[in-house]
């Protein structure tokens, strides 16, 4: 995008057209860089790994939030996920997960498969919503079904470990060779910078046993391990219930029912 070009896109922005406030956006959250009118630039948003050659730096982030929003109100679909991203991220807005899965929902509504994955993550982790493995692979499998390279190899990994569905190897071997079929297609043709990787900086389409390892022990510990704290802590408050009665209850030198 060349400068005059940027003024073009201004004038229609301003004029209400939301492609144009969606690629306004973009514009800014790229640093105003005239090569890069694309999707959100992943060092703008989530700079991980340091990348010394990128050039990418995100010098207005007002502005792109301002063009996001006015486009996302208008119901365009990239810019309603852009902005759920920018809030799930705190890019220009203070971090809040639950306006994130809002504009995320928004997004899903019109069948936009980054949402989709990226509403499904929120989930997984309870982000801005009560955690819900089956309406985490729901959303993810939603995603996959379009082609979502990262949803197709995350819900690899649901089958293989069996989180919110039953483990099933052969589904899982089923989606990681989708996810490496579309990561090969992709491959053979020039694409623009995708929003939908921000969360994971790489997309795998198998993992070494060490890795397998680390997975299952984090499922084990964080979602089986959630129940177990539930009921640890429904325990301490009976005892200490019961302590509290024993101790100061009715018959005791401190027990505040007598009369």
């Amino acid at each position: 995008m060349n400068s005059i070009a940027a003024q073009e896109l201004e004038k229609a922005a301003a004029n209400g057209d939301a492609d144009a406030q969606y690629k306004l956006g973009n514009y800014y959250a790229n640093g105003r860089n005239p090569t890069k009118d694309q999707k959100l630039c992943k060092s703008a948003l989530w700079p991980w790994p340091p990348n010394a050659n990128n050039q990418c730096e995100a010098t207005d982030k007002g502005e792109a939030i301002k063009w996001y929003r006015k486009s996302a109100e208008q119901g365009y679909p990239d810019a309603q996920y852009n902005l759920g991203l920018c809030y799930a991220c705190g890019f220009g807005v203070s971090k809040d997960d639950v306006e994130a899965v809002k504009w995320y929902r928004n997004a899903v509504e019109q069948g936009h498969s980054d949402a989709q994955y990226e509403l499904g993550e929120c989930y997984l982790f309870g982000n801005g919503v009560v955690h819900d493995s089956n309406a985490a692979v729901e959303w993810c499998h939603k995603a996959a079904k379009q082609g979502h390279t990262e949803a197709q190899n995350t819900l690899g990994r649901y089958y293989e470990n069996g989180i919110g569905v039953e483990e099933n190897l052969n589904k899982a071997a089923k989606w990681f060779r989708k996810a490496a079929e579309q990561k090969r297609r992709e491959a053979q043709t020039v694409q623009p910078v995708t929003t939908a990787s921000l969360r994971s900086p790489k997309i795998a389409v198998g993992f070494s046993e060490t890795e397998r390892t680390i997975f299952r022990f984090a499922k084990n510990t964080f979602f089986k391990g959630a129940k177990i704290a539930q009921i640890i802590i429904v325990a301490i408050i009976i005892l200490t219930i019961v302590y509290l009665i024993h101790r100061f209850g009715p018959g005791t030198d401190y027990g505040f029912w007598r009369p």
